[in-house]
C-alpha cells in the first residue's frame, strides 16, 4: 500500500482493462457502422442494377395512377364476383370440376355441377352483358383492399372454367367458346394491369378448361386470338418483378422497413437489433438473387436457377422466415404457362381437323406446323400417335425439368387431341 492508501498494481490493471474495453468497443462500433454503411452501399448498387436492367426504381414512375371507375374494366369481374354463390359447397364443386375431364364424370357429378352453375347464373349473365356491351371501361386496375377482389376474380375464373367443361360435356361449342373468350379477356386484363399474381393462375385455369374441352372432342374453332391470351407472360413477369423490386427497395429505405421485411411485424427475436443493423445488406443480397434470374432470363430454366443458386450467400439458410425461393416461382410459372399456350395453339388446329364433319377432315390432324421449342429448356415438341388415331402433344424435356413441388404444371405440358371423326355428346 502506498502513502495514499492505494494499490498501484490494481490501479494499473483497471486502467489497462478500461483501455482494452474502449479499444474493443471502438472496434466493434466501427465494425457495426461498416456493416450498416456497406449495406446501404449494396442497396445503392442493387438500385442502379435494377434501373439498368428493368427500368426506373422510382415508385412514382412505376405505380399506375388510379383508374376512374368508369374506365376500370376490372370492376366488371369484381361486380360479377359479388353475384356468386360463395358457399363452401358451391366453391368446392367448382374446384372439383377441374380435377377430371368431362368424359369421366359420373351422372351425380354432372347433376351437382349443373346445379352449382345454375346458382351462379346471375354472374354469368352479368359477364355476358359485359362482353356484349363493354361500354367505356377499357383500363384495368384491381380496387384497394386487394384480398377480397383477388378471391372474387379467382372464383369468377373457376366459374367460367366450369361452364366451359359443362358445355363440353353437353356438346355445346359456342357456349364453351364464349366462356373461354371471357377467360381470355380476364387473363389479358390482369397481365396488362400488372396483376401477375392473378394473371398466371387465371391463365392456367383457362388453359386447363380448354385442354379438357378439346380432349372431350368438342369442335372448338381454331381461333387462338379469340380463345387464348396474347400477352407474353414472361414480359408480364419482368414488369411485375420490376415493380416488386422497386417497392422492396423503397421499403428498405424507410426507418424500420428492412427489419419488417426480414422478420415480419409480429416477429420479435432476441437478435432483433442485428436484423435492424444488417437488414439493408441482407435485402441487397436477396435482390441480387432476383437480378441474377433477370440477367439470365433468355437462358433455359435450369441454367437460370443455377445462376440464382450460385449467387446465393451462405446466410440464406438462416433466413428467419425461411428463404423465399419464390425467386424462381414466377419465372417457372410464366415459362410453363407460355409452353402450355403454344401446345394449345397446336391442339386447336389438330382438333379442328380431327372433329371436322365426315368427308371434310381437312388433312391429317397429326400434320402440325413447325412447333416452337418449349420456353423452359428449349426442348422439341413430341407427338405421340395412338392406335385409335388420337394424338398426345407434349414437351417431354420441359416435363423432366420441372422441380419438386411443380406437379400442378405438368398437366398443362401435355395435350390430347381426339381421334378423327364426328364429335359425340357425352
Amino acid at each position: 500500500m502506498d502513502e495514499y492508501g492505494g494499490y498501484p498494481m490494481v490501479g494499473r490493471r483497471l486502467r489497462r482493462l478500461l483501455w482494452i474495453g474502449l479499444v474493443a468497443g471502438g472496434i466493434v462500433a466501427a465494425a457495426l457502422l461498416w456493416v450498416r454503411v456497406e449495406g446501404e452501399r449494396r442497396l445503392d448498387e442493387v438500385e442502379r442494377q435494377v434501373a439498368r436492367r428493368l427500368g426506373p426504381t422510382d415508385l412514382a414512375a412505376i405505380e399506375r395512377p388510379p383508374v376512374p371507375e368508369g374506365d376500370n374494366a376490372a370492376l366488371h369481374y369484381v361486380e360479377a364476383g359479388h353475384l356468386l354463390d360463395r358457399t363452401p359447397e358451391s366453391r368446392h364443386i367448382l374446384r372439383q370440376a377441374g380435377r377430371r375431364p368431362p368424359g369421366t364424370w359420373t351422372p351425380d357429378e354432372v347433376v351437382r355441377l349443373r346445379e352449382a352453375v345454375a346458382r351462379h347464373r346471375p354472374a354469368l349473365e352479368a359477364l355476358a352483358a359485359t362482353a356484349a356491351d363493354p361500354g367505356s371501361r377499357r383500363d384495368w386496375q384491381l380496387p384497394d383492399r386487394p384480398v377480397t377482389p383477388m378471391l372474387l376474380v379467382l372464383d369468377v375464373a373457376r366459374l367460367l372454367a366450369a361452364e366451359t367443361r359443362l358445355a363440353a360435356h353437353d356438346g355445346d361449342p359456342e357456349r364453351a367458346a364464349r366462356a373461354l373468350a371471357q377467360l381470355r379477356r380476364l387473363t389479358e386484363g390482369l397481365y396488362d394491369g400488372q396483376a401477375l399474381i392473378l394473371g398466371l393462375p387465371v391463365e392456367r385455369i383457362s388453359l386447363g378448361a380448354l385442354r379438357d374441352a378439346l380432349a372431350a372432342g368438342l369442335p372448338l374453332p381454331a381461333q387462338p386470338d379469340r380463345l387464348l391470351a396474347r400477352t407474353d407472360p414472361r414480359r408480364a413477369h419482368r414488369r411485375a418483378m420490376a415493380g416488386e423490386l422497386a417497392e422492396e427497395l423503397a421499403a428498405a429505405r424507410r426507418p424500420g422497413g428492412a427489419l419488417e421485411m426480414l422478420t415480419g411485424t409480429d416477429f420479435h427475436p432476441p437478435w432483433r437489433w442485428a436484423f435492424r443493423l444488417a437488414g439493408p445488406w441482407m435485402i441487397a443480397d436477396y435482390q441480387h438473387l432476383r437480378l441474377a434470374a433477370v440477367a439470365a432470363d433468355d437462358e433455359p430454366y435450369p441454367q437460370v436457377m443455377a445462376r440464382v443458386e450460385a449467387a446465393a450467400p451462405p446466410w440464406v439458410a438462416y433466413w428467419p422466415k425461411g428463404m423465399p425461393w419464390s425467386v424462381d416461382h414466377g419465372l417457372l410459372a410464366a415459362r410453363a404457362t407460355l409452353a402450355s399456350r403454344q401446345l394449345a395453339v397446336l391442339a386447336l388446329e389438330a382438333s379442328a381437323r380431327a372433329t371436322a364433319p365426315a368427308g371434310d377432315q381437312g388433312g391429317d390432324p397429326g400434320a402440325l406446323p413447325t412447333a416452337p421449342p418449349d420456353p423452359l429448356v428449349g426442348g422439341p415438341l413430341a407427338v405421340e400417335r395412338r392406335a385409335d388415331g388420337s394424338l398426345l402433344l407434349a414437351y417431354p424435356a420441359a416435363l423432366r425439368s420441372l422441380p419438386d413441388g411443380a406437379d400442378h404444371l405438368a398437366d398443362l405440358l401435355q395435350w390430347e387431341v381426339p381421334a378423327p371423326g364426328p364429335w359425340k355428346v357425352h
